[in-house]
């Protein structure tokens, strides 16, 4: 920010003056800024009303680097209220505890991540006698996969066995890294910030997806992880895709995301779900019998459905787990198990609801059909598919047999073009509308 206010004062030298604007300008204090905003301090009355008159009205053309306009508040020092300026109470960061059940003892990898899992556990000194990796030599680490697939129990779980190994471990999600950028920044308070995520042994990121758009977090994230990555401090990062599909993510974050090691973390498949079930039983001291294990894995489909309701059902059993009968469980479970059942929207009844929407064939949207309706049709199946059932954009791209690169701009088109189309907007939320039905 103080590099876009230099550049601006350059700007305005061609035509107030070198001397004016060394006399009138660079003498203004910059007290506070983030992303979008800048706080100045005049000296007096003198200079404020000079720079409500020449500068003022010159003001839109102060742009950030992604070219937006910085909004500049200016002030004299009596002006400034006491609590603008934060107590270290008020600017200490808060983060969530880690959840009490993840463990690594008990997070089950499936078949095709069970080397991932290994080294993982290498690294945090876990159940090894011979480790083969140090912290900061696979740097960072990346890991994708899509809803359901152990990220934050993974991850949580290496976080608290650093912790627990007393290593300096900092776990938090995107979100809540996000809101304390902003939060720092407008409290003119980043030192703070940094000594906080940059004094670490370990950093782990989950949801590093979220960052998308988020200009500021990632300028302040790109610092942190260059001052990480130079000391060989460890990053782990996780994310629902792998790295070059985050568009909205700057190019040299991405490249850095690459740098070490990118691994998918696949979902179970069902006959994992006796030994996730198992371990998690194991958790709790509690050994499940035959007929219930059967019962789990035929009443729920995926990995975050058996643990939610078998969490549930230890919230909720008022009989011990290894006395409940079956029946007992469909009672108590009745809600998660009607939940469970209703049907899954698959990109199959997308592209039908598409194409009947058009008036189209579905194997139009399919194939190469290049008529503009067939075009426009497709790219609205290809947005659904990201917007509906978070698809990765290689998987949209197997559906419709099209290389990555075109399915992000089909859905970045038509990501823009709603926002300014009511009739496209209008269009969406009627086949979004009739895909309810579907479900």
């Amino acid at each position: 920010m103080v590099k876009q206010w230099e550049l601006f004062l350059q700007s305005l030298e061609k035509e107030l003056g070198k001397a004016n604007v060394d006399k009138w300008l660079r003498t203004l204090k910059i007290w506070k800024f983030d992303a979008r905003n800048i706080y100045l301090e005049s000296d007096n009355s003198f200079q404020l009303s000079w720079f409500k008159e020449y500068v003022a009205p010159k003001l839109s053309t102060f742009k950030n680097a992604n070219s937006q306009l910085i909004k500049v508040h200016i002030e004299e020092p009596q002006q400034k209220k006491k609590q603008d300026i934060p107590s270290k109470e008020e600017l200490s960061l808060n983060f969530k505890p880690l959840d009490p059940i993840f463990h690594l003892s008990n997070f089950y990898p499936a078949n095709n991540n069970k080397i991932l899992f290994r080294l993982l556990c290498d690294l945090a000194r876990y159940e090894t006698t011979s480790p083969n990796i140090s912290l900061g030599t696979l740097n960072p680490i990346y890991i994708f996969g899509p809803s359901g697939s152990g990220k934050t129990h993974l991850l949580t779980a290496l976080a608290k066995y650093f912790i627990q190994t007393n290593k300096k471990a900092l776990y938090v999600s995107a979100d809540l890294f996000t809101k304390h950028v902003v939060f720092s920044m407008r409290q003119g308070y980043m030192d703070q910030f940094r000594k906080t995520y940059r004094n670490v042994d370990v950093l782990i990121i989950d949801d590093i997806h979220l960052f998308e758009k988020k200009w500021a977090t990632q300028e302040e994230f790109f610092h942190t992880f260059n001052t990480l990555h130079t000391e060989n401090k460890q990053i782990i990062l996780a994310s629902k895709e792998p790295p070059m599909q985050l568009t909205e993510i700057e190019p040299r974050l991405i490249s850095r995301f690459e740098w070490g090691l990118s691994s998918s973390l696949e979902p179970l498949q069902k006959e994992d779900f006796i030994k996730l079930l198992q371990l998690r039983a194991k958790s709790y001291a509690i050994t499940l019998k035959d007929s219930l294990l059967d019962f789990f894995i035929s009443a729920f489909p995926s990995t975050q459905d058996i643990t939610k309701a078998f969490d549930t059902l230890i919230l909720r059993a008022s009989t011990p787990l290894e006395e409940i009968s079956e029946s007992d469980v469909a009672v108590i479970l009745k809600d998660l198990i009607q939940e469970s059942s209703k049907k899954v929207i698959t990109h199959e009844d997308i592209i039908k609801s598409v194409a009947f929407f058009y008036e189209l064939k579905e194997e139009d949207l399919l194939e190469r059909a290049q008529t503009k309706e067939c075009a426009n049709a497709r790219q609205i199946a290809m947005y659904l598919l990201r917007s509906e059932l978070k698809y990765p954009f290689t998987k949209i791209g197997k559906v419709f047999n099209r290389d990555h690169s075109t399915v992000i701009s089909s859905v970045k088109k038509v990501e823009n073009q709603k926002e300014r189309d009511a009739s496209l907007k209008a269009s969406l939320k009627s086949i979004t509308k009739k895909l309810e039905k579907f479900s």
